[in-house]
């Protein structure tokens, strides 16, 4: 007898036949189309068998959107954008939640005393938003880039500031959202979001420290360039002086010899660099506010709230999806009674 040789196409029993892994995703995707097409085709019947309901649901859905329509009273939506090196996200979201909370409850004589407004005025008052321009993804980043340059030794110690200030720039932007019933509350309505900000008294301390310590060094640099004003007078009578009685005929002056020459453009530097520092200091004393408005609010004349065709569709589309609901809840029902049918069926005696 001869032995029987396995040949290249014996398969492996721990190996799967892909025409068998294809067929049963064929036979899940055609399962899935099955069950789409039925449902669509039940949809279609309960629509045709609870017709009148879906109609009278619709209608009744288009009546209670006019009576919103006209119940309540249309608002404006307005952004404010500002800057504030002094606020983050967290110190902001919660101060303007407070005068939202006010709004919301129609405490309208605390709100007007906290905006400085008139009472009527803060009556046409309806909510408060505040965001960030940036996101926190978009500090992380920031943070990252951030990290990456000072690391950069190719970069001056001014580049890097350059970039920092740049960078942290758009982080303290915010926006902050209003919505109102009467467009003439936001001329007096952005000043006194302003104040209510800038009388914050944690801000406001930090504001004066800044603000002390900006006008001490702007001080100093001025005693400083007026010290060296002194110095290159006195430098240059002397420079004059020496260069007619030592060195006749040559306009040249040396002091020192060697590695102990002094440079008589040192002076000069120091006081551009000082001139320079004087400069930053008073241009950070006029900007150290606690908030500073970007752009303002504008009065749009088309309201936020939906409109009365906004209404009725809106209205519509609740009543068709309330109909539905119903229809699936007699659906469900029916399908509840049929069972216990059968089974009390079963469990009687023959």
């Amino acid at each position: 007898m001869q032995d029987k040789v396995p040949t290249r196409h014996t398969v492996a029993s721990d190996e799967v036949d892909i025409r068998e892994i294809f067929a049963a995703i064929g036979r899940f995707f055609k399962g899935v189309g099955r069950s789409i097409v039925t449902t669509i085709i039940r949809i279609r019947q309960a629509t045709k068998k609870f017709a009148k309901l879906i109609i009278a649901s619709i209608l009744l859905g288009a009546v209670l959107g006019y009576l919103s329509y006209s119940t309540y009273e249309a608002y404006y939506a307005s952004t404010l954008t500002l800057s504030s090196k002094y606020y983050n996200v967290e110190m902001l979201e919660s101060s303007i939640e407070e005068i939202n909370q006010l709004a919301g409850e129609g405490n309208h004589l605390i709100l007007a005393n906290k905006l400085n407004i008139s009472p009527e005025l803060a009556k046409q008052i309806r909510s408060f938003e505040v965001k960030s321009v940036v996101s926190t993804s978009d500090v992380m980043e920031m943070e990252s880039i951030l990290q990456v340059v000072e690391r950069n030794t190719e970069l001056t110690e001014d580049q890097q500031d350059e970039i920092r200030d740049r960078l942290l720039a758009s982080a303290n932007n915010y926006i902050i959202i209003v919505t109102v019933y009467d467009l003439v509350v936001l001329d007096a309505l952005e000043e006194g979001i302003t104040r209510y900000l800038t009388d914050n008294e944690y801000v406001s301390r930090r504001v004066s420290i800044a603000h002390e310590r900006l006008l001490s060094m702007r001080e100093k640099y001025k005693r400083e360039l007026e010290r060296l004003d002194r110095l290159k007078n006195l430098q240059a009578e002397t420079f004059s002086k020496l260069a007619e009685t030592t060195r006749a005929g040559s306009n040249n002056v040396i002091l020192g010899t060697g590695e102990t020459a002094n440079d008589p453009l040192n002076v000069y530097r120091q006081d551009l660099e000082f001139y320079q520092e004087a400069l930053d200091a008073d241009s950070e004393l006029k900007l150290n506010a606690s908030v500073e408005i970007v752009s303002g609010f504008t009065a749009y004349s088309r309201p936020a709230s939906l409109s009365l065709n906004g209404q009725l569709l809106l209205g519509a589309l609740i009543g068709m999806g309330i109909a539905y609901l119903i229809i699936l809840l007699i659906g469900i029902n029916q399908a509840l009674n049929h069972y216990e049918a059968r089974y009390s069926a079963r469990k009687s005696p023959a």
